[in-house]
């Protein structure tokens, strides 16, 4: 009789429970009914022990480790200290088959079936709601736990590996293709609609952003002077025989005349298409650069849209390195390649790498063997770009070259290298990249460090010259205050000097005060004196005027 234990994993840690009459209730078809009644999944499923992990990032590496199927020495601990030493005894249930593989492997006797995966289903009910009474009765919020798990685990597998901008060229790749399909479709409406105006221009121009420029600058041809206006046809155009053609055939058109409100919608649809072509040469810098720092040598074989497909059809560049030659062949021709096994027919020789100029120039009997030659090199070439510590376009070129020579090997029978000697050729100019990257990263260094001794001696040298100040300002303080104790001590003096020159004079000075006193006092006097004589005169002018008034009045 062989006994169960159930590894019941979650985000707080791991449990380890017991299952008794597990052969009675394995073999029931109503087993989902039994264990979904609490009380007699408690009679079947008892609590053995329980290990939470003490930090977050605890919590975090053992979650990474069950996902990539391994188990930690954490968990390995706790399973060899509460589980039976003799291991032929008991039988281990587990949920992850990937983890179930790893210690069987180990030596444990490992279950995992669909009554177990029910036993754990009840688990998740039953156990996460009294996770606290096993946590030294502490508080614990199992969802925030999650959430928090879920998190982080979420950061790890997107900084698994920074360098590789790969999803920012999938999106890429895709706004280009949409934008490509409505520039074609917008332009051919401008075209269309604008022909009924002036027909000849759409023979002569044929680049769709330069037309819609020139619907902008012409507008009504009758209105137009090409004449004068030749230069600025030759602006967008940058052809002097294009803009001459368009002034000559302008005056032989056999276009009709177009409204304002025609007009209006022809140069505002034909202004949108200006945009949309502008906002996709932005992206395709783009999209060159990111291809540059992520798969050099891909983008060297094979172009940028070509490249970037192939990233985006994989998912990443990590998965096109995985992929085998033989499907990086038919990326694209999936359901060709099912209608053929259904039909059984012939399988497609190649998907996306048909677009490639390697396959157009060899002839049709050869494009089988040139597509699976050229996926060949792409599949090397991705898996060097996303596993070399220093991606360069070595490789990429040997690649091209090879490709070439191939070419040349099946149409007219030219000999071939060697594989050997074209990978010594990549890796020599690989190898001497590197000396110059690392001389360079060197020279950065040096830079760096006489960059911070200039900075140190510039802080030693700020420092000098603070403490000089301080101590000059210390100094200038003690003058200071010598000076005014000298000061201080010579104005005592002085004090002295003078009270005693007071204490003489002083008699003299309040004679000299009382008579100056004396004399204000008499000046008052007189000025008293003054005022009143003022003051009666002008009543005896008053009274006089009164006076010849009256005698006036009299008369």
């Amino acid at each position: 009789m062989k006994k169960l234990y159930l590894l019941f994993e979650c985000s707080a840690g791991y449990f380890l429970l017991k299952v008794e009459e597990w052969e009675q209730i394995g073999t029931n078809e109503n087993i989902e009914k039994k264990i979904l009644d609490p009380d007699i999944f408690h009679q079947i499923v008892h609590f053995c022990s329980f290990i939470s992990f003490e930090t977050a990032e605890r919590a975090l590496d053992n979650l990474i480790n069950i996902n990539e199927g391994k188990a930690t020495e954490f968990l390995l601990n706790f399973l060899e200290q509460n589980l039976p030493n003799n291991k032929n005894k008991y039988e281990l249930g587990v949920t992850d088959l990937n983890l179930g593989k790893f210690l069987s492997n180990i030596g444990f006797n490992v279950i995992h079936n669909n009554n177990i995966l029910e036993l754990f289903r009840a688990c998740r009910q039953f156990y996460l709601k009294k996770i606290s009474t096993y946590v030294n009765n502490i508080d614990i919020d199992i969802k925030n736990f999650n959430i928090g798990l879920g998190h982080s685990y979420s950061r790890s597998k997107l900084k698994l590996d920074p360098r590789k901008q790969d999803k920012s060229i999938i999106n890429s790749i895709a706004t280009i293709e949409s934008l490509d399909k409505n520039i074609n479709l917008f332009s051919m409406r401008v075209i269309e609609w604008y022909s009924w105006h002036f027909p000849e221009l759409k023979k002569i121009v044929t680049d769709v952003c330069m037309y819609c420029k020139l619907v902008n600058l012409i507008k009504i041809k009758e209105n137009f002077d090409f004449e004068n206006n030749k230069e600025k046809i030759n602006e967008i155009t940058q052809n002097e025989e294009m803009t001459e053609n368009i002034s000559k055939v302008a005056n032989l058109s056999i276009g009709q005349e177009l409204t304002e409100e025609d007009l209006n919608n022809i140069i505002n649809f034909s202004k949108e298409v200006i945009n949309l072509s502008n906002t996709r040469n932005i992206l395709w810098n783009y999209l060159d650069k990111k291809l540059n720092i992520v798969s050099p040598n891909l983008k060297e074989l094979l172009g940028n849209t070509l490249s970037a497909r192939l990233i985006s059809h994989a998912g990443s560049l990590v998965n096109l390195a995985k992929c085998p030659s033989s499907s990086i062949q038919i990326f694209g021709s999936e359901k060709a390649l099912f209608n053929s096994l259904k039909g059984n027919k012939k399988t497609p020789k190649y998907g996306i790498l048909y677009n490639s100029s390697y396959i157009s120039k060899t002839p049709l009997a050869l494009k089988g063997r040139m597509s699976r030659y050229l996926s060949c090199k792409s599949a090397m070439a991705a898996r060097i770009d996303s596993f070399s510590d220093y991606p360069t376009n070595s490789y990429g070129l040997t690649f091209k070259k090879q490709l070439e020579h191939k070419i040349l090997h099946m149409i007219k029978g030219v000999k071939l290298s060697k594989n050997i000697d074209y990978i010594n050729e990549a890796e020599q100019i690989y190898q001497k990249e590197i000396s110059t990257m690392e001389k360079d990263k060197d020279l950065k260094k040096v830079k760096k460090e006489l960059k911070k001794k200039e900075k140190k001696k510039e802080k030693k040298e700020k420092k000098e010259k603070k403490k000089k100040k301080k101590e000059k300002k210390k100094e200038k303080k003690e003058k200071i205050k010598r000076e005014d104790i000298n000061e201080g001590e010579e104005k005592n003096n002085e004090t002295e000097e003078i009270k005693k020159k007071i204490d003489e004079e002083g008699e003299e000075k309040e004679i000299d005060i009382l008579k100056r006193k004396e004399l204000k006092r008499v000046k008052k006097e007189e000025k008293k004196k003054k005022k009143k004589e003022k003051k009666e005169k002008k009543k005896k002018k008053k009274e006089k005027k009164k006076e010849k008034k009256q005698k006036e009045i009299g008369k």
